[in-house]
């Protein structure tokens, strides 16, 4: 795949993301507080950057725009190192479809991960004709669709241990040749997992469904500001998100160590309240913190 020339150096999201889902406010009768927190703690995992949550998907999606292909080594500023390859990519010159599958390891004092993803992007030169890349010929493509198509890989932090089952979601990036773009959920975000969650007082296995629901979706706007090295920018995509998020998720918690070894469930509507990368996150008036770039909690 050729190089895609430089599109966006520095990022900062000014605007909401919301998904809208609807309402369903049952849980089991033996469901217990550690469900909740349970349940904050896949949310902020599935939601996080370096947790390889939906930000980190958005960030994919403004990377493709800048550089094409995602290969790159690079320290992280907390310490640690991250390392992404991909493939060199195949397009279909009759829907314009590009296909990319990526890799990436990554490691710091925050959280450990192994992701790979493969997506399918394209580019648009106006409303009807697509394009090869973000720039050809002197015209810059107008909007940008990316969707995954599949995703594998784990995460861990001091109390989670992730294993993704499942993934989905759909992007369009509209209005990419200014200075202000917009990022619109396409489809549902889905994200199915089995979480190992680990704390002094349990041991708990958290099967759960999160949804981030396209249906009255918002939308999320970011300028260009100062220009930046790629690097600078991406690492810093998280810190800048701020809005609203939300979404529900169902989930069975089989409790292994604590609380009389028992199997409780929950399909809750949950929201969360970010700004600046930092998220409160609200189920049925249960709050807990959440950070959008860790995909954790402190």
């Amino acid at each position: 795949m050729k190089q895609i020339q430089q599109f966006i150096p520095l990022i900062l999201l000014a605007g909401i993301f919301v998904a809208g889902c609807k309402k369903d406010d049952t849980v089991s009768a033996t469901a217990s507080e550690a469900v909740y927190e349970d349940a904050a703690y896949t949310i902020s995992g599935a939601v996080g950057d370096e947790s390889g949550g939906a930000t980190e998907s958005m960030g994919d999606l403004l990377t493709f725009q800048s550089q094409g292909q995602l290969n790159m080594a690079s320290p992280l500023a907390d310490g640690g190192f991250e390392t992404t390859t991909s493939d060199s990519g195949t397009y279909d010159p009759a829907t314009g479809w590009w296909t990319v599958s990526i890799n990436k390891t990554r490691s710091n004092m925050r959280v450990t991960a192994s992701i790979t993803r493969t997506y399918k992007f394209r580019f648009w030169k106006n409303e009807t004709q697509h394009q090869a890349f973000y720039i050809v010929n002197g015209d810059t493509a107008v909007k940008m669709e990316l969707t995954i198509v599949n995703g594998t890989g784990y995460f861990k932090n001091k109390i989670v241990t992730h294993y993704l089952t499942q993934l989905q979601g759909s992007w369009l990036a509209t209005d990419i040749n200014k200075d202000t773009v917009t990022i619109t959920l396409q489809q549902n975000y889905i994200r199915k997992g089995v979480d190992s969650v680990v704390t002094l007082r349990a041991s708990r296995i958290f099967d759960h469904t999160l949804t981030l629901t396209a249906a009255n979706v918002k939308t999320v706007r970011f300028k260009p500001t100062v220009a930046k090295p790629f690097s600078q920018w991406r690492e810093n995509l998280a810190n800048a998100v701020s809005g609203t998020i939300t979404g529900n998720i169902t989930a069975t918690a089989t409790i292994i160590r604590g609380e009389n070894d028992k199997v409780t469930s929950i399909n809750k509507d949950f929201v969360i309240t970010v700004v600046g990368g930092e998220g409160s996150i609200d189920i049925e008036g249960r709050k807990f913190k959440g950070n959008m770039r860790y995909g954790d909690r402190p």
